[in-house]
């Protein structure tokens, strides 16, 4: 075969080499954990550019692998780095086992091999893992950008959190009129929490069931996108008054 001929075969090969998207697996205070990383082309080459960081924390029964499809095609289209963990929770997500450690340990590992913007870490979640994201975005609200939740709310006992939290972490909420997991009295309940405290919030409702639609990612990124941190990333272990606020 010519070298010609067989050089311009590699080169599919090559170009998707230069793309991370794959399923990994390492070990947490003595527990297996697992996350998916999805990083657009050349984000982890020598020089390469600091690239955005969302973290998707999927619904009861996921794995994250669904979220991370749900956001491939705006992240090579954006250039986001896209991590997406599996929790170990009844019905997702429980702290501490599942989170802010989580996600600080999974955000250091893919840093050592991609280049990342530590100022721009966004929390990104779904039903259970919409709830889960609330609460790593409030108890480390120095150390996220952002945060974007659809179809989940805050429970009444944890608006308390929103007064511990040193900064009022920009918010994009989305909620679906028909969602019978999370009633819109909840969504309006967690609304006006935020609100009242005069925290930046976009809220947007859109019809239907609870799903995961396909709308909140472009929306969810378009506010994100905007949110950057004005320091370095500080992140601080969760004390008990932050767990006493958990999902159980």
């Amino acid at each position: 075969m010519p070298r010609w001929l067989l050089a311009l075969l590699l080169l599919p090969a090559v170009a998707h080499a230069a793309e991370l998207d794959e399923a990994r697996r390492f070990t947490l205070e003595g527990r297996p954990r697992q996350f998916f990383l999805f990083a657009p082309d050349k984000s982890c080459e020598p020089g390469a550019k600091p690239a955005p960081v969302v973290l998707l924390h999927h619904g009861t029964g996921g794995t994250g692998r669904e979220l991370v499809g749900a956001w491939r095609k705006l992240a090579r289209k954006e250039r986001i780095i896209l991590i997406a963990p599996t929790g170990t929770g009844p019905y997702g997500w429980i702290p501490p086992q599942d989170g802010p450690e989580l996600q600080r340990s999974i955000v250091e590992q893919v840093a050592q091999e991609c280049a990342v913007d530590g100022r721009r870490l966004y929390a990104v979640g779904f039903s259970n893992g919409g709830d889960h994201a609330f609460y790593v975005a409030i108890s480390e609200s120095r150390y996220f950008a952002a945060a974007a939740v659809l179809c989940a709310s805050l429970r009444p006992r944890q608006f308390a959190m929103l007064d511990l939290a040193p900064r009022k972490i920009p918010v994009f909420y989305m909620v679906a009129e028909a969602d019978t997991a999370y009633p819109m009295r909840e969504a309006v309940a967690t609304r006006r929490a935020l609100n009242e405290r005069s925290w930046p919030l976009q809220y947007e409702q859109i019809p239907g069931p609870h799903r995961y639609d396909e709308a909140f990612t472009e929306r969810a990124w378009r506010f994100l996108k905007q949110q950057r941190l004005e320091r370095e990333p500080v992140f601080v272990p969760l004390t008990g008054q932050w767990l006493r606020h958990a999902l159980r």
